[in-house]
């Protein structure tokens, strides 16, 4: 239906030539605003390639941090403080032996029960 015959179906249901033209050209311009099956099918695409690049950069961003906590877990499992423990235990034993030579053989004996 093109726009005069609009125009005299508004004019025949009686409204005036302005009101006419004026609901026509309302009509004309909201058209323009609306989205038509085709667009709708563009936009859909465009959300579902959207979808996907974030799918994908998720996905990577997922295996990075994988790879980091596996490093990190790596890292953790290098790091041993039991030699740096026993280390400072052992100097602290040594400086009381050396400290109170008096109380010696009460220190050997109880060094013996540990070693």
């Amino acid at each position: 239906m093109d726009i005069i015959e609009l125009i005299k179906n508004f004019e025949h249901a009686g409204f005036t030539r302005k009101q006419a033209e004026t609901q026509v050209q309302t009509m004309v311009d909201f058209k323009k605003d609306l989205m038509t099956k085709n667009d709708g099918r563009e936009l859909s695409a465009r959300m579902d390639l959207l979808n996907e690049k974030v799918d994908s950069r998720f996905q990577s961003i997922q295996i990075s941090l994988q790879t980091l906590h596996q490093r990190l877990d790596a890292q953790d499992a290098k790091i041993n403080l039991s030699p740096l423990i026993n280390t400072v235990y052992m100097s602290g034993i040594l400086l009381l032996y050396l400290g109170f030579t008096k109380y010696a053989p009460i220190i050997e004996a109880w060094l013996s029960t540990y070693f």
